[in-house]
């Protein structure tokens, strides 16, 4: 009996060996698992750091080092009704892209406003025209104007009502810096001014074209029966001259906010948007009459002279749309553009698109 305890003593203590080596190996899985766990687990439940805003750059880059909440502005003004009342625009840049005569061009305005109206008046000639002009003394040439062909001109004055005036609240967004090559740019709730007007304006507007764009036909002056002769496409020409009223709506957005940091100093916006559409109306379109050499049977003489006035077709009506935008400091920038059709011979060729740009010299009057 002795020895058989021995023996199973024997047994246990194995045993006990066994299970302090599996308890040992145990206990570390569980603190690896444990430190493991604490690691991947570190800061749950505190708040998630901040990321910081980015901003969109001059050339649509984004950066990470704008300084949103690092540098404190106060406004020093946001006052859009006292703004310079008087503009004017020198505009040495403007593309036409017009039905009867694409050009490149240069306009001279001023515009003028006062608490309920405002006035404005405007030139525009041309540079260059790409219309091919023929005059009757050309050796080539079958015919031409009877007056000299005219340059693409336009003159235009008009006023408008405005009816209503509001103060609305939105973002400026106000370029505060650069860090090379990002600019760095900031919002900031401010006020600004809207302006609502009924638009009443008087136009003069002149060009040449050419029968490749419109059928030019027409009766022998001293024809009784007023018989009209069809001329056929080619380049005989002929001056257009119009009378052109416009009436229409206009809505007006005028900012100014100057803000302030210690470090970085002043920085300000201040700019006019100004957006319209008119409906055009010609009580008065007028082509000059033609030259021809080729019809000496019918007026026995080496040129006959034929009134074209009264056969080209009139398309009296038109509309337009268009946007200017005028920085308002005392030396700004400007631009802008217009589209619609013209009254004239039709629809079609009275179609046109023009984009400007210049400068503008803008005061405050009392």
């Amino acid at each position: 009996m002795r020895f058989g305890s021995r023996k199973m003593l024997f047994l246990s203590n194995r045993q006990s060996t066994c299970l302090n080596f599996v308890m040992q190996r145990a206990l570390y899985i569980i603190l690896t698992l444990a430190i493991t766990l604490s690691a991947a687990t570190d800061g749950y439940g505190q708040a998630k750091p901040k990321k910081k805003k980015k901003f969109e750059g001059l050339y649509g880059k984004s950066s990470d080092f704008l300084l949103q909440d690092s540098f404190k502005f106060i406004t020093v003004r946001n006052d859009p009704e006292h703004e310079p009342n008087l503009s004017i625009y020198l505009t040495p840049a403007v593309i036409e892209m017009y039905g009867l005569n694409v050009n490149l061009g240069y306009e001279a305005s001023a515009r003028y406003s006062l608490k309920k109206w405002a006035f404005w008046g405007l030139y525009r000639g041309v540079y260059a025209e790409l219309v091919n002009k023929n005059t009757i003394e050309q050796s080539n040439s079958i015919g031409g104007p009877a007056q000299p062909p005219v340059t693409l001109m336009n003159g235009e004055i008009g006023g408008e009502y405005l009816y209503r005036t509001s103060v609305e609240n939105d973002e400026e967004l106000v370029q505060i810096g650069r860090y090379g090559d990002y600019t760095m740019r900031r919002r900031v709730d401010a006020d600004y001014q809207v302006k609502y007007g009924i638009r009443l304006g008087l136009q003069y507007f002149q060009t040449y074209f050419t029968g490749d764009q419109i059928p030019i036909s027409g009766y022998y002056v001293n024809d009784p029966k007023k018989k009209v002769y069809d001329f056929g496409p080619g380049q005989l020409g002929t001056n257009m001259q119009e009378n052109i009223v416009d009436i229409g709506f206009s809505k007006t957005g005028i900012h100014d906010l100057e803000i302030s940091n210690f470090t970085l100093g002043n920085r300000s916006v201040s700019y006019k948007t100004y957006l319209y559409g008119d409906l055009m109306f010609a009580p008065s379109i007028a082509y000059t009459n033609v030259l021809m050499k080729s019809y000496p049977d019918l007026s026995r003489e080496p040129i006959t002279d034929f009134n074209v006035n009264s056969s080209i077709l009139k398309s009296r009506f038109g509309g337009r749309v268009g946007f200017l935008y005028t920085n308002l400091t005392k030396l700004g920038i400007d631009f802008g553009f217009e589209v619609g059709f013209r009254p004239g011979p039709s629809f079609i060729t009275g179609m046109y698109g023009l984009g400007k740009f210049g400068v503008s010299l803008n005061c405050k009057t009392k």
